[in-house]
């Protein structure tokens, strides 16, 4: 039987893949066989916050590909400040119009209180409406994104109507947090809600980080 083991090697694209390989014997001549099984591994990225805090970032294949094609983007709710009890929202919503697919993969936070951020599918009540710049991630490019967020607070009206996705992320108080998970993949005509009610006041922001094809 041939001796059989799986390792990662970079290809020629410069992307990681995993190889399944074994050796036979063909006489006396032991030959090695290899095939890719696995293409565009996911990749750990790190570096340093401003504060010279560290951070680390799990990428994707296809993510690094979106950047080098100029269609990876970035943006933030800003900071959002609620001086009583009441509601943080944001919405990221690919339009009807669309041309685009948008792959959300990584949401960042910091905020100064308690807090659990609730996930909405296309909600209908309580949308914000303060329009936030998207950033490509190649800053001098002149790709724009399809992707329109929102966000706003309201002492009153949280966020809500839609499908709730049953995601929670939790918001612990003066700390930061990042959600990494597989691309949400937002066809044309979708959008992602999050609400964030707080007992109190509260300073809070959300980042959110996406790609588009």
């Amino acid at each position: 039987m041939p001796d059989s083991f799986i390792h990662a090697d970079v290809g020629p694209d410069g992307h990681r893949q995993r190889l399944d390989s074994d050796e036979v014997t063909v006489g006396p001549i032991k030959v090695q066989r290899q095939r890719v099984i696995a293409t565009n591994l996911d990749r750990l990225a790190t570096g340093v916050n401003p504060d010279g805090s560290d951070f680390s970032l799990q990428t994707h294949g296809a993510e690094e590909r979106a950047v080098q094609r100029q269609r990876s983007f970035a943006t933030s709710t800003g900071r959002l400040t609620l001086t009583v009890a009441g509601n943080i929202r944001a919405l990221f919503r690919n339009p009807a119009g669309s041309d685009r697919t948008a792959y959300l993969a990584h949401i960042a936070s910091f905020s100064s209180a308690t807090g659990f951020a609730t996930f909405l599918l296309n909600p209908t009540t309580g949308l914000p409406s303060a329009v936030r710049p998207r950033l490509n991630s190649v800053v001098n490019s002149t790709n724009t994104s399809a992707i329109e967020f929102f966000s706003d607070t309201s002492a009153t009206t949280p966020l809500s109507g839609g499908t709730d996705t049953g995601l929670v992320f939790g918001l612990p108080p003066n700390a930061r947090t990042k959600l990494d998970f597989p691309p949400l993949v937002f066809p044309p005509g979708f959008a992602l809600g999050i609400n964030v009610p707080f007992a109190g006041a509260a300073d809070a922001t959300m980042s959110f980080y996406w790609w588009e094809v």
